[in-house]
């Protein structure tokens, strides 16, 4: 009997809805995301995480390409951002990956104060993030490891120019 209490108890816990932290004000609280966390994050920079925290924050910040559905048995990836999954060459070195249209970064002052469209490039961009000396990305060498063509010349024959864009 005091197993099923606490059993109880347990679910009740569970299911019922979360609090938020600091709950004395309401004023505002919905475009705010609360994650607790063990130690305090190091930033949100993808390109320049290399903790735990501050990655397990990011994941819930930017939607990648595909994802885990972990409610599928076996557990399958399924397209996020992506229209599909990818068509890949017979040799394996050219990898196809169709966006879904009308996802939208809000509205902010680096697109003119405009929502903008998701664009391969931002990707593209994003990646060569990882490359540029500049950003001393802790997560370059998983990237490398792909092998991924053109882009370890890049950061070999990087050139800066006086706006400090990374450029070849």
């Amino acid at each position: 009997m005091q197993r099923r209490t606490c059993s109880a108890a347990l679910l009740a816990g569970v299911l019922s809805p979360p609090r938020a932290f600091g709950a004395g004000s309401t004023e505002g609280s919905g475009n705010v995301l609360r994650v607790a966390s063990e130690a305090a994050e190091t930033g949100f920079d993808p390109a320049q995480v290399g903790d735990l925290y501050s990655a397990r924050v990011n994941a819930h910040i930017f939607e990648s390409l595909y994802h885990y559905d972990l409610f599928a048995l076996p557990v399958k990836v399924r397209p996020l951002t992506a229209a599909s999954m990818p068509e890949v060459s017979s040799d394996f070195r050219v990898w196809t990956i169709p966006l879904q249209r009308g996802i939208f970064f809000s509205a902010d002052p680096a697109f003119g104060a405009r929502r903008r469209e998701l664009v391969a490039q931002d990707y593209v961009y994003a990646i060569q993030r990882y490359f540029d000396p500049a950003t001393k990305s802790p997560g370059l060498s998983g990237l490398q490891e792909e092998g991924i063509e053109g882009l370890q010349e890049r950061r070999h024959t990087a050139v800066y120019i006086d706006s400090g864009e990374f450029a070849c």
